[in-house]
């Protein structure tokens, strides 16, 4: 059964790592507990070569031991620790830097597999261990995956099982023919221009190369089918739909949008679900407003899954997320075509994998197997939505 803990230890232990002496500059107190504190070495997930962010759940807080100079520190009293992120600071804002030395523990995760061989011979193979990002094993040639087992970070051995299923419901599908003047703008044999508006998932967050995002493998799937498409994004990290329509915005240019002239514009924005459920429905009704004066068909996606913590519900439930709902039932009322990317990554259960681990930061940004799942199925979609309607 997905999403079930095994009662006993099938596994080893999570790995455990030390680390002794780690020098280190407390900043003063920030809100900002991702980058406006200090992020142990140990647990610091590389954000494409940049300083990256914390990993979350890694830290033993508990195993803290900071002194500066032979003085030893206090948790709450001379410092304070994020419970999640296990990020440091100091407990005022008006404080100055301070020198420290740090000695701490923190744990991976592993994903490990059951496997069934040609033979018929059953073999538990152990996978390598990773902060946020660990991928199942490799069957040797003709063997196959029984099941999954997560062993969650500072786990004595006893694993999650998530074992592949049959699909409980069908994804939802589009309509053919949904995009009749981009649909014309291809059967006139003219240059199709498709934008990807958004946030950093958008502009690409944690995959690996340019051609490993999302939009890249969407737009060149759809150019395989049909070479006229030009596909090009307009995408600010951190970025909020409300913000594209701020003029005074400058990290958020609109002009951006204009200046592709696109025909189609997909729209993702994760971080939309942080915004006061309030704004949802003027923002989009403007949104869509903006890019049809630009001369664009709109398409609608849910986001990709970010972190448990945030996905309003337990994982063996459907997207939570009141946002999410929003967009499925905006959609509907106003006939925007909607690819719901959301029903694909809740899909991952039923392929016996625990989504959070396809999260390179271990928060929002898909990895390389995120980001190609969610393109495909983007790609796919694209190419029904831009095909003959079904009844022309």
């Amino acid at each position: 059964m997905t999403g079930t803990t095994s009662s006993r230890p099938p596994c080893g232990p999570a790995e455990i790592r030390i680390v002794e002496g780690e020098g280190a500059q407390l900043p003063p107190y920030s809100d900002d507990v991702w980058t406006g504190r200090y992020v142990p070495r140990g647990i610091l997930v590389p954000f494409r070569g940049q300083v990256g962010t914390p990993a979350p759940s890694a830290l033993d807080r508990a195993s803290l031991v900071i002194r500066a100079g032979g003085t030893l520190l206090r948790e709450g009293v001379d410092y304070v620790v994020d419970p999640v992120f296990g990020t440091i600071c100091l407990p005022t804002v008006d404080a100055a830097p301070l020198p420290v030395s740090i000695d701490y523990r923190y744990s991976l995760l592993r994903i490990d597999s059951i496997v069934r061989e040609g033979s018929g011979e059953k073999l538990l193979l152990r996978g390598v261990s990773h902060l946020t990002n660990p991928h199942p094993p490799h069957p040797a040639v003709g063997g196959a995956i029984e099941e999954n087992l997560l062993v969650e970070a500072f786990s004595d051995g006893v694993a999650t099982v998530y074992a592949p299923r049959a699909p409980r419901w069908p994804l939802p599908a589009v309509p053919a023919g949904a995009l009749p003047r981009a649909a014309r703008v291809l059967n006139d044999g003219e240059p199709l221009r498709l934008l990807f508006l958004g946030d950093s998932i958008t502009e690409g967050g944690d995959a690996s190369t340019e051609e490993s995002t999302f939009r890249a493998i969407a737009g060149g799937r759809v150019r395989d089918v049909h070479p006229q498409v030009q596909a090009s994004y307009a995408a600010t990290g951190g970025s909020r739909s409300v913000q594209w329509l701020d003029d005074r915005d400058g990290s958020c240019d609109w002009n951006r949008v204009t200046e592709a002239a696109p025909h189609v514009t997909v729209v993702e924005f994760l971080n939309d679900s942080y915004l006061d459920p309030a704004q949802w429905e003027p923002a989009y009704d403007e949104l869509l407003s903006r890019l049809r004066s630009a001369g664009s068909e709109v398409v609608l996606l849910t986001p990709t899954f970010a972190m448990r913590s945030a996905m309003n519900g337990s994982e063996k439930t459907d997207d939570g997320r009141p946002y999410v709902r929003f967009v499925r039932d905006y959609a509907a009322r106003t006939g925007v075509p909607l690819i719901d990317v959301s029903a694909r990554w809740d899909r991952l259960r039923d392929e016996g994998l625990p989504y959070w681990t396809l999260l390179a930061n271990g928060i929002n940004h898909p990895d390389d197997r995120g980001h190609r799942l969610t393109g495909e199925f983007i790609a796919d979609a694209l190419l029904t939505l831009l095909s003959p309607a079904a009844d022309a």
